[in-house]
């Protein structure tokens, strides 16, 4: 016995001949209420009930066939069925290709992240991707401020400007691999030079410079000490070794201050600011990038170095217009290296920006460096073969402990009153 073909989008999932009545009319054909029996409200199946009219078997097949053929079907195939399969698109799932034009990531697997959702490929859709241009990018399921700092490490994961890879108590004190503290410092504009309050100054530190620097950073709350430079170098190079582990490592090239730094970015995950050959006292280093926006450890620019000793403040020396308050210097040290932060902090809670050892910087040194125009984030003379030295030293006079002082060294140099501390700028 045949049956009438029925479009799937009028037939109900349990009945499948209930509309056939319904059907018939629309495709103008005669056929009586009791030519075809409707299935019965309790026939799950779908099965159709048997009919009692003789008639049926001939109406169905003289009528509900031919008009199903000229009707409904060509009706479905020129609107509201599917298109015809695309040919390109092999996984089937209704995206073509990257390649063909199209938005399917991975062509072979019909269940892949479409492009138009997921730009670059990652499996994370794009309003969950912190960067959908790159597949390495953190996850917003595991860094949801897509600060670089995972949600497991981060204080506030809801902050990028809060939590560090090595600030994990979000008090603005990060502790790095080599064991010592970092202070928070705040972008910030100030004079750099001789200013005002400054005593005696010497040619190289005019004019006085309008500078701004518009990245925080992190700044050594000490010196590097000698426990600090072991822990990551495995050797002390220092003249005062018997100092202890608390005292300024000293006895450093500027090289040697730049692979230190080098050994603890790569401790914590972060890009070198240094490129460097060699090893030990030998090494040969040059910055790799611009030091703003390297993302490791480094040396200070003398303009963080500045602005940290300054700290806001219009005192002769770091933190204290009294030199015997402030630091370590030929007349209260016995002319010998001293534990660090052992005299006053300055207002932003650093030691021995004054006094103690004199203190390596990032930049080149010119003499005539400093413009009344100004600069933001500078970061010294493009060329040069000697750096910047900041702070004053144990043998230093009073007069080399002055915020404003600045003098350079050799880049090879190593004497017991030269030592370093360090920065980065916080991303």
């Amino acid at each position: 016995m045949s049956t009438l073909s029925v479009p799937s989008r009028l037939r109900p999932a349990h009945s499948p001949v209930r509309w056939l009545g319904v059907l018939g009319l629309m495709l103008g054909i005669a056929c009586g209420e009791d030519d075809v029996d409707p299935v019965g409200p309790d026939d799950e199946t779908g099965d159709e009930a048997p009919s009692t009219d003789d008639g049926s078997d001939d109406g169905s097949d003289d009528g509900s066939d031919d008009g199903s053929d000229d009707g409904s079907d060509d009706g479905s195939d020129d609107g509201s069925d599917t298109a015809a399969p695309d040919p390109t698109d092999e996984d089937g799932d209704g995206a073509s290709p990257v390649d063909e034009g199209g938005t399917d990531c991975d062509d072979a697997d019909p269940e892949s992240t479409l492009v138009a959702e997921d730009a670059d490929c990652d499996g994370i859709l794009t309003d969950e991707d912190c960067d959908d241009a790159d597949p390495m990018a953190p996850l917003v399921a595991e860094d949801a401020d897509c600060d670089g700092v995972t949600t497991e490490l981060d204080c506030d994961d809801a902050d990028p400007a809060v939590g560090d890879v090595d600030d994990l108590e979000c008090d603005g004190v990060a502790v790095h691999a080599g064991g010592g503290d970092l202070i928070q410092l705040a972008a910030t504009s100030f004079e750099m030079g001789c200013t005002d309050e400054q005593p005696a100054c010497f040619d190289n530190e005019f004019e006085v410079m309008p500078v701004t620097l518009t990245h925080d950073y992190f700044f050594g709350e000490t010196e590097v000490t000698q426990g600090e430079y072991v822990a990551m170098m495995g050797t002390n190079p220092s003249f005062f070794d018997e100092c202890g582990d608390d005292c300024p490592v000293e006895h450093v090239s500027w090289h040697m201050a730049a692979l230190y730094t080098n050994a603890l970015s790569e401790a914590s995950g972060l890009e070198d600011c240094y490129t460097c050959e060699g090893e030990g006292n030998t090494v040969s280093c040059a910055p790799a990038m611009d030091p703003y926006t390297c993302e490791g450890y480094r040396l200070p620019t003398e303009a963080e170095w500045e602005n940290a000793a300054r700290c806001g403040t219009d005192h002769v020396y770091a933190g204290t217009d009294d030199v015997d308050e402030a630091g370590w210097y030929r007349r209260n040290s016995d002319l010998e290296l001293k534990p660090v932060a052992g005299m006053l902090a300055n207002a932003c809670g650093l030691y021995d920006m004054s006094g103690n050892v004199l203190e390596w910087t990032q930049d080149l040194y010119a003499p005539d460096y400093y413009t009344t125009d100004g600069r933001t984030d500078p970061a010294g003379p493009e060329e040069g073969d000697r750096h910047s030295v900041r702070g004053g030293g144990w043998q230093y006079s009073a007069s080399g402990l002055r915020v404003s002082y600045r003098n350079t060294i050799a880049d090879d140099f190593r004497t017991n009153y030269l030592g370093f501390r360090l920065a980065r700028t916080v991303h």
